[in-house]
């Protein structure tokens, strides 16, 4: 996994786990910087989609749950999150087509 561990990074790993105990507005913005800093990074791309999709921001957590998908294709959870959030949104032909993909 690449990763930029920095002291900012780990400063950002620290308050992750701060906000994520209090429920914190504030998480979202620290995993998407925590995101950037560590392309490879599955749990934080799941913990993002998980987020959004809890509050109802189906395309942010489409977003995430793709992310999360390039970084492992085959990622069980991640395809879920991805399919929850597109038929969410109504996208039933790509979900259709994704559907289609993995059932091989």
């Amino acid at each position: 996994m690449r990763k930029v561990c920095t002291p900012e990074t780990e400063l950002l790993e620290a308050l992750a786990k701060i906000y994520a105990a209090t429920k914190s507005d504030k998480l979202a913005g620290v995993l998407a910087e925590l995101a950037a800093r560590s392309p490879d990074s599955l749990p934080v791309r799941l913990q993002l989609a998980k987020l959004h999709r809890d509050a109802s921001r189906h395309a942010d957590a489409e977003v995430w749950a793709r992310e999360a998908l390039f970084v492992d294709v085959k990622h069980a959870e991640a395809r879920e999150l991805l399919l929850a959030a597109l038929k969410a949104q109504k996208k039933d032909a790509e979900v259709a087509k994704i559907e289609k993909r993995y059932a091989k």
